[in-house]
């Protein structure tokens, strides 16, 4: 099992590990780091920085990012320069939970590839979805 650090901007990414584990169960070895209005992006960067180090000194780590290009995401590219770890942004709650069931027993490098394939097939614009039920089913006798 690898460690996880969740990285977000604000309260996301402790909001989606408590949401992931009230379907996986509660997880050892995740941290999860937010930015807020009122931190010092310094510090911030100093921060992540600090825990990714240690979290490496532990083992193979997967850093998980909410967004591309912002602080959070810069400071973990930033702490790339001087550890080696893993890294995915694009930060949703089914890539996150993809990640804590298959790290158990799957290498590293094969759940980052998993939870980025799935990320998109965990987004879904429903109406056009739906629209495209209705037009393939047109002309089909509903049955009961």
């Amino acid at each position: 099992m690898f460690n996880v650090i969740l990285i977000s901007h604000g309260p996301l990414s402790k909001a989606i590990l408590e949401s992931a584990e009230l379907i996986c169960g509660k997880q050892e070895h995740v941290q999860t780091l937010g930015l807020y209005v009122e931190d010092s992006v310094e510090e911030f960067r100093h921060k992540v920085a600090e825990t990714i180090h240690a979290s490496c000194e532990q083992g193979d780590t997967l850093v998980v990012t909410d967004i591309m290009s912002g602080s959070p995401f810069n400071a973990t590219c930033a702490a790339m320069e001087f550890e080696d770890f893993q890294h995915i942004t694009g930060m949703n709650l089914a890539m996150v939970i993809t990640v804590l069931l298959d790290r158990v027993d799957t290498p590293i490098e094969e759940v980052c590839n998993t939870a980025v394939m799935c990320a998109p097939d965990s987004i879904k614009y429903v109406n056009k979805m739906l629209e495209e039920d209705v037009e393939d089913s047109e002309g089909d006798e509903f049955l009961l």
